[in-house]
């Protein structure tokens, strides 16, 4: 995709923005399959398990919207991020796999406000890049291929101003995207296969690599049903608990950064506390574990000793999700 539009935000943040924007529309039903629940009982034979069963021939469009904000209190420095991306997506069958194919449609992007494209409305038009990633899964809902991953870094990198092409072509490489879509469908399906539907079920998710927000403890429960376009929709609640030093890694390098731009030891930085809210709610049909909607939020509260006493930063992030299935 060839294309005039210009980045108006700083180099970094409309950096990532754009990493913000293509994290959160490359997710989708799939995952590693957890340990087996306990047997259910009768009222839960009725209600069922979560199975990733997804209805051949279904198409959607997914639109995804994320605000990321971080502020050091007291200060000038306060950041707000924000983008919507709009994908379209099939379901079909592929040699007994499931082939899930996505094509991005649309993207707009603003940084404190200011839109990152140059042009109408702020948005930038991606159907015209043809760019089409293609995902095969199989009944275990493990993701066995990706495909095409690099069609959709050259429609990334055509967005950039041409001096830039080259460093967003190289950050979004086709492995990097491909990592990037792994990690982001493990988090829909891997701690809801085979656990039941019925209402007021609990129980514990065993925490992947301790990576940036990775969690050490999760709890789920099924805590309602939901009006949806399947037959039920259940939504579940997730709950985290999480090391204050893995909320601290997220937020260090700027803040340290902000310290030296003021002409202070950045060495001198030091961790007090850190407090977070991390939560999902995940609006999916347990039948099939197609998602009918789904929230994603952080929150961090962060008391740091800096070289002329504590700074307080706040940190959050919103993720939401609509999926619209039409007729």
């Amino acid at each position: 995709m060839t294309s005039d539009f210009t980045l108006r935000a700083p180099r970094r943040v409309a950096t990532l923005a754009l990493t913000s924007a293509v994290l959160l529309g490359l997710g989708t039903a799939c995952g590693k399959k957890p340990e087996p629940a306990p047997p259910p009982t009768p009222q839960q034979q009725l209600a069922g398990t979560f199975t990733f069963e997804p209805r051949l021939g279904t198409a959607f469009r997914h639109t995804l919207k994320r605000v990321d904000s971080f502020e050091i209190v007291g200060t000038p420095l306060k950041e707000t991020e924000e983008s919507e991306l709009v994908v379209s997506m099939t379901i079909t069958p592929e040699n007994n796999l499931y082939r899930y194919t996505l094509r991005p449609l649309s993207l707009g992007i603003q940084v404190n406000g200011a839109p990152v494209f140059d042009t109408p409305g702020g948005r930038v038009d991606l159907s015209a890049s043809k760019a089409e990633v293609a995902l095969t899964i199989n009944g275990e809902a493990v993701v066995t291929s990706i495909q095409g991953a690099e069609s959709l870094t050259k429609a990334l990198s055509d967005l950039a101003v041409p001096e830039r092409r080259p460093a967003v072509a190289q950050m979004f490489a086709p492995e990097a995207i491909q990592q990037l879509i792994v990690e982001r469908v493990v988090e829909r399906t891997a701690d809801l296969i085979g656990n039941h539907s019925n209402l007021g079920n609990s129980w514990g998710a065993a925490p992947r690599s301790p990576a940036g927000y990775d969690p050490v403890a999760k709890q789920l429960e099924v805590v309602r049903e939901a009006d949806c376009a399947a037959p039920r929709c259940v939504v579940v609640s997730r709950t985290y608990q999480i090391d204050q030093n893995l909320i601290w890694q997220g937020a260090e390098a700027r803040v340290k950064q902000f310290v030296t731009s003021q002409g202070g030891d950045p060495a001198a930085v030091r961790l007090v506390k850190a407090d977070l809210k991390l939560e999902d709610e995940l609006v999916v049909d347990p039948r099939t574990l197609e998602f009918h909607g789904a929230r994603f939020q952080q929150s961090a509260t962060i008391t740091a000793q800096g070289p002329q006493g504590n700074l307080t930063i706040q940190k959050s992030s919103v993720r939401t999700s609509t999926y619209d299935y039409g007729p």
